[in-house]
């Protein structure tokens, strides 16, 4: 990897600064630019366009992505030290270790871009927009679209198909290292999901699984599958029976934010 020039370092020293806020300076402006542009679009084409537009301009960050593949894709990142931006990684192994700047940057840059292309995905949903054939069009996303909230692009695949509860509780244990299988459980404790590691969910409250789950996954507590599949794997741990796949609702978004503040808070190396 090459070391990052002395303009590059000014952005990486702002990102890090603990003032320095996503949601405000990035993610809200960004909400409000995407939608004003697709609101100014009378066309179908011209909205498709836009959305194209987006996700070209971003996609490059992919490359950026891969010279740090283990740490963002693999074991667990968790804030060292929330206040001044600092993380540590877990490898599968179970080795510690601390992130330099640019390591956590790359992290910062990551969640970013998940967030970013969440609200792009949002956008379509709103707008009756079809990012199928974008996706499509621009052979991008497959790795980065949320399947749960724009089922319309799920592949099913055999390694994401639903398995019996015997299988599913044994490969949750098998996929997670043992720190991580036991931060997940103690979560859904705290959180009320489980009682004694069974599940306390009644119909109108499933939702919640699934917002965790989302969690879970962007923090990389949980494996880059599918949401689909992902809840079904944690619900036969749990004994919750799924009938359907858990869609994206008012519940499962507010249960996504919270347990984004219970990693925040808890998931320490």
């Amino acid at each position: 990897m090459h070391r990052p020039a002395s303009a590059d370092l000014a952005i990486i020293e702002e990102l890090l600064n603990p003032e320095f806020n996503f949601s405000t300076t990035i993610i809200t402006p960004f909400k409000k630019e995407l939608n004003k542009n697709i609101l100014k679009a009378r066309k179908a084409s011209n909205k498709h366009d836009i959305i194209s537009h987006y996700i070209f301009e971003f996609w490059d960050l992919q490359n950026f992505f891969k010279e740090f593949e283990e740490i963002l894709f693999e074991g667990i990142i968790s804030h060292s030290t929330p206040e001044v931006k600092a993380f540590t990684h877990i490898n599968k192994s179970g080795i510690v270790k601390e992130l330099n700047k640019v390591e956590t940057y790359a992290v910062q840059c990551h969640e970013l871009f998940k967030l970013i292309f969440r609200e792009i995905q949002l956008c379509c949903i709103k707008f009756k927009i079809d990012l199928s054939a974008i996706c499509e069009e621009l052979k991008a996303c497959a790795d980065n679209v949320d399947y749960s909230i724009f089922p319309a692009l799920k592949k099913p695949t055999t390694k994401d198909k639903p398995t019996s509860g015997t299988k599913a509780e044994k490969n949750f244990d098998n996929l997670l290292i043992k720190n991580k299988a036991a931060f997940i459980m103690n979560m859904l404790e705290e959180m009320s999901i489980t009682v004694n590691g069974k599940s306390q969910l009644g119909p109108r409250k499933k939702g919640a699984l699934r917002g965790i789950v989302e969690a879970l996954k962007e923090k990389n507590i949980l494996p880059q599958l599918s949401i689909n599949c992902l809840c079904a794997l944690v619900a036969d741990k749990i004994g919750l029976e799924l009938k359907s796949k858990l869609d994206f609702s008012e519940t499962s978004n507010a249960f996504r934010k919270k347990a984004i503040r219970y990693i925040a808070e808890h998931c320490k190396a």
